[in-house]
């Protein structure tokens, strides 16, 4: 239960950080 906790945040971690890239490099 806790490593599923812990894929689901690295999914959402790297989710945000696609769309902070994508914010900062095409100024969407």
């Amino acid at each position: 239960m806790i490593i599923r906790a812990f894929k689901l945040g690295n999914i959402l971690a790297t989710v945000a950080l696609a769309l902070y890239a994508g914010k900062h490099f095409f100024g969407v």
